[in-house]
């Protein structure tokens, strides 16, 4: 069958992230909630589950099901902007507050993120494409945070967790004039499902001053189907029938410069090395607390296990200038420990970030030994130093 109409262009992606103040309430978006994504990796999925019946009927024929609990997951990756010494990284500073817990923001100096076992940053989050598609999500939590730097490339952050409800709104006619200040929406059976609670919308050129309509509930009772928006119609004397649904595309401002992976840094103990890529994971051991049985959707968030930092480092086995080895042997005795710093870009202010990881435990290094120069691997743990919390840190000056 032919395709009739247009399709929908994926690379006119628009996105936010907001920290809530109350865990999935949703709020306005400012125009400072914006990130950017890279392309094709900022997903909101949505997850409604069921239960099979599964009753012994005298049948092979399926029986039906139930709906249990609803929810979805959340991930994306960002580029490492650093938008001035002393402020907030263009990356969403809610995701970085989510994954570690807490941002103590110098300014003029710098923006450093520390960890707390006990902060906890529910999320929000929206996907516009194109202007004819949404998808949010509310009440999310931060589960996983990875930081790639590959050799002289563009480093990147990648964030990843779930969330209690998921919205949407995708482009359609309404079914019938709506007088101003009305609330109550008809929608023609043929469009039931096309908006959720949740999602902000605009009717054809009425975004009440770009503030738009937030869904609150549905009804797709057939023949009855509509959905309720706050506020009422504002704009005078109201919306014609089959006037477009859109999706309200909230204002952005982003900026930041992307860092490139050279002139980066690699200190082990103190001992400077040469540097070539890393990876970076931390599982934050924050969790949804699941559905209790007066709610189809989680309520909360939980610690649901530890926190656990871990990656790999490459550099160059380098001899110094007095004719000795950077201390790499030091893994073959037992549980010892080091102390490694990692800046990302170069010595400059307002152009960089610096991981720390005050106390580490490292596997022997893996070395790479051919005709050129000697390369190693080397994978860690970080573990507590002197206090809780310490184990690891991010700054961006």
């Amino acid at each position: 069958m032919a395709v009739t109409a247009n399709t929908i262009p994926g690379q006119l992606q628009l996105h936010w992230i907001k920290e809530q103040t109350t865990f999935d309430s949703i709020l306005a978006y400012a125009v400072t909630d914006a990130v950017s994504g890279r392309i094709d990796t900022y997903k909101i999925d949505g997850e409604l589950n069921y239960e099979d019946l599964n009753e012994a009927v005298g049948t092979a024929s399926h029986q039906g099901e139930v709906q249990t609990v609803r929810g979805g997951k959340w991930a994306g990756t960002f580029l490492v902007k650093p938008a001035a010494a002393g402020t907030a990284p263009d990356i969403g500073p809610a995701l970085l507050k989510a994954a570690f817990g807490v941002e103590t923001i110098t300014g003029g100096t710098s923006a450093v993120y520390t960890l707390s076992s006990t902060v906890k940053t529910p999320l929000q989050g929206c996907l516009n494409i194109a202007n004819r598609m949404q998808h949010i999500f509310s009440g999310g939590v931060c589960e996983e945070m990875t930081i790639e730097i590959p050799a002289n490339a563009l480093p990147t952050i990648s964030f990843a967790g779930s969330f209690a409800r998921f919205g949407h709104c995708y482009e359609h006619e309404n079914d019938e004039a709506e007088a101003q200040t009305v609330t109550e929406i008809a929608v023609a059976d043929d469009n039931r499902g096309m908006v959720s609670p949740g999602a902000v919308i605009q009717f054809e050129d009425d975004d009440n001053s770009s503030s738009g309509y937030t869904v609150t509930a549905v009804d797709w009772t057939a023949g009855a189907a509509h959905y309720d928006i706050t506020p009422g119609i504002a704009g005078a004397p109201g919306i014609g029938a089959n006037e477009w649904v859109r999706p309200l595309v909230p204002s952005q401002t982003v900026g930041g410069s992307a860092i490139a992976a050279v002139a980066c840094a690699l200190d082990i103990d103190g001992v400077s090395l040469g540097f070539k890529k890393a990876t970076i994971k931390m599982t934050t051991g924050w969790g949804l607390r699941e559905p209790e049985a007066t709610a189809n959707r989680a309520a909360g968030i939980i610690r649901t296990g530890p926190r656990r930092i871990e990656g790999t480092i490459e550099f160059y086995a380098i001899v110094s200038d007095t004719g000795n080895m950077p201390p790499m042997g030091r893994e073959w005795g037992e549980l010892l420990t080091r102390d490694i710093q990692i800046r990302v870009g170069a010595a400059t202010a307002g152009e960089r970030m610096t991981l720390d990881f005050n106390k580490v435990l490292c596997k022997p290094a893996a070395f790479t030994i051919g005709a050129g120069a000697v390369e190693a691997s080397m994978d860690f743990v970080a573990r507590q130093n002197s206090a809780a919390e310490d184990e690891f840190s991010m700054t961006f000056n």
